[in-house]
């Protein structure tokens, strides 16, 4: 059974390791690797965010993903990024997060209308598990300088 806590301090280095995979950054918008000190930076700025929201997803104890919301407060909507860590990918985790995860952030923050979702088009097990947690294809966009498929949950 998959369990969520909010992330926290003590969740620096995994979400620091997990973002440096080789596998997470092919996918990422940034593909370099992020240092530590540029890491702890972005962390603690997120943490301390009221737009902010990081979750772990836990599998016995151990964390096995992330998924971040990004509150879009002018549009009424939130972004989500998520990452599953390497022993857990392929597996059906990764949209049993999505849509565990996606419907209580919009049961949570009833204001929020939608979440959105911006996935690299040579990421096709992404944009599957983001469909199998219901969120329909509705373009294709450009973020942060790259191609990609939008996709978006509504209520």
């Amino acid at each position: 059974m998959i369990l969520f806590r909010k992330a926290d301090k003590k969740d620096l280095e995994f979400l620091f390791n997990l973002r440096n995979e080789e596998a997470v950054r092919l996918v990422s918008f940034n593909s370099n690797p992020i240092s530590l000190d540029a890491h702890r930076e972005w962390f603690e700025k997120k943490l301390s965010s009221g737009d902010s929201f990081i979750f772990i997803a836990e599998f016995d104890g151990q964390p096995i993903a992330q998924a971040r919301f990004d509150l879009d407060h002018n549009n009424g909507e939130a972004e989500i990024n998520i990452a599953v860590t390497e022993n857990f990918r392929g597996k059906g985790y990764g949209s049993e997060i999505l849509k565990s995860l996606s419907q209580q952030f919009l049961k949570d923050f009833p204001k929020i209308e939608a979440v959105r979702a911006f996935v690299k088009p040579d990421n096709p097990a992404s944009l599957r598990s983001f469909e199998k947690a219901g969120y329909k294809i509705c373009g294709k966009a450009v973020r942060k300088g790259c191609q990609c498929v939008e996709m978006i949950l509504t209520r």
